[in-house]
């Protein structure tokens, strides 16, 4: 069953990231640069006014894994990606979705 939070998650469309839009600024090429010209927007979670949370598969030295990364609202109203990161490789997903599941239900 999905949780409040997912079904909140604003959901890309799965495909290339040049597809997906918030409907403020220019994402394609703030999604280039995250994820990489292969990569796709899986879904983008709202963190505060000006920054959101972007899930997404990305390819690192050939391999694809899963890209959390925080994105912010620059002074121009385009979507940055900033530092704040981390990458996961596939076999640690269920273990790491294991966790937050038990975090969310202990809030």
């Amino acid at each position: 069953m999905a949780s409040n939070a997912a079904k909140a998650a604003h959901r890309g469309d799965g495909g290339d990231l040049r597809n997906s839009h918030s409907g403020r600024g220019d994402v394609s090429e703030t999604n280039a640069i995250a994820l990489g010209p292969q990569g796709r927007l899986i879904a983008r979670i709202a963190k505060s006014a000006r920054e959101e949370f972007r899930v997404g598969i990305g390819i690192f030295n050939g391999i694809a894994k899963c890209e959390l990364r925080v994105f912010a609202l620059d002074g121009q109203g385009n979507w940055r990606p900033t530092p704040k990161a981390v990458v996961i490789p596939g076999g640690s997903l269920s273990g790491i979705t294991a966790a937050f599941c038990e975090v969310e239900a202990r809030l």
